[in-house]
């Protein structure tokens, strides 16, 4: 069974870093 709240975890820090460079 996968780890779903790091696969969430992981997912999410993606996320911030794609809208950080968007608004830079």
């Amino acid at each position: 069974m996968p780890n779903v709240k790091l696969y969430l975890f992981l997912r999410f820090m993606l996320l911030e870093q794609i809208e950080a460079s968007l608004y830079i």
